[in-house]
């Protein structure tokens, strides 16, 4: 009942449009939390987590033409989300400066909620773009463990530059660089 409400919540419309166009004060609130709470013990674990997260976004925005071609090259033939297995670890690290565990738990729980919600929507949406070779790549390629079965390495080690700028997620990285040069300027 409680996980059924929850679901509800992530999936009702005026919420969702409220926490999108609250989404920058939201992100300016955590930040603004983390550099007031963050613990130098966690950095470099929180940083190592956080890039990697972003290291599978930027590889996964280069194996990417959204909603034009159902490519599955890049990490997209491990795994279909990859972004959002990515953007799991880059918040992930940031909750890890907090150096305790509950913000962890916390964070995965709701996470858990947030992604599962938005994929089944999008899935919806990219099975009446793409149709049936959507249909069977959900047969063959799961939503977020990787499989490491019927694929080539050409496909795996795919990577377009233009992809990834025209998909901007450097900008993120750049982020992401200031805001660890920051908090470590803060804490040590």
């Amino acid at each position: 009942m409680l996980i059924r409400t929850i679901i509800n919540i992530f999936n009702n419309r005026l919420v969702r449009k409220v926490f999108q166009k609250m989404r920058v004060f939201i992100v300016l609130a955590f930040v603004l939390f983390i550099l007031f709470y963050a613990r130098r013990g966690a950095y470099y674990a929180a940083f190592c987590t956080t890039l990697a997260g972003e290291i599978l976004q930027i590889w996964a925005a280069a194996s990417l033409k959204k909603n034009k071609i159902l490519l599955p090259k890049g990490p997209y033939v491990l795994v279909r989300n990859p972004m959002y297995v990515g953007r799991f670890f880059v918040f992930l690290g940031l909750v890890i400066l907090f150096g305790h565990i509950i913000p962890v738990i916390i964070y995965c729980i709701l996470y858990s909620f947030y992604v599962t919600t938005r994929v089944s929507r999008e899935e919806i949406k990219l099975k009446a773009i793409f149709g049936n070779r959507y249909e069977e790549y959900i047969h063959r390629v799961n939503r977020f463990i990787p499989h490491f079965r019927n694929f080539s390495f050409s496909d795996l080690a795919y990577f377009n530059v233009s992809n990834l700028l025209a998909n901007r997620e450097l900008y993120n990285l750049l982020g992401i660089i200031i805001f660890f040069i920051i908090v470590h300027m803060k804490i040590f």
